[in-house]
């Protein structure tokens, strides 16, 4: 399921890559930058809220303690490294490390997932709601 959904993720974000690389190409830089927090906060609020509408949504403590915090540290580490007006090739190369220690931290947190979860994914099984 998580790496299904991180396909998902890298694969729903690739068209605005395309359109940041090629805006950053032609000097753009401002073009990119706004399409990327643009599309953050419509991917977070917009995607959270009409998830809630459907179904209320259930969260975990580790997601509130763990994930939550890396992603408002994620946000601050972004406005610290631009607000010098300039994110360089070094700025990007740290981004991209807390990437892939951000999905590494979730895939090993799935291999390791505790037996709350897996009831509750039992649970939905067997009220019919297909979760893969």
């Amino acid at each position: 399921l998580v790496i299904g959904l991180t396909l998902v993720a890298f694969g729903t974000s690739a068209p605005e890559l395309v359109l940041d690389v090629t805006a950053a190409m032609k000097g753009s830089t401002d073009l990119a930058f706004g399409n990327l927090i643009g599309s953050n906060i419509s991917n977070i609020s917009l995607i959270l809220a009409i998830g809630a509408i459907i179904r209320p949504l259930t969260m975990h403590m580790n997601l509130l303690s763990a994930e939550v915090p890396m992603m408002i540290g994620a946000a601050l580490l972004t406005c610290s490294l631009a607000s010098d007006g300039l994110l360089d090739r070094g700025d990007g190369l740290m981004l991209l490390a807390c990437l892939v220690l951000f999905v590494g931290y979730t895939l090993r947190s799935v291999t390791h997932e505790s037996d709350e979860i897996k009831a509750d994914l039992e649970d939905a099984a067997a009220t019919g709601i297909n979760l893969t």
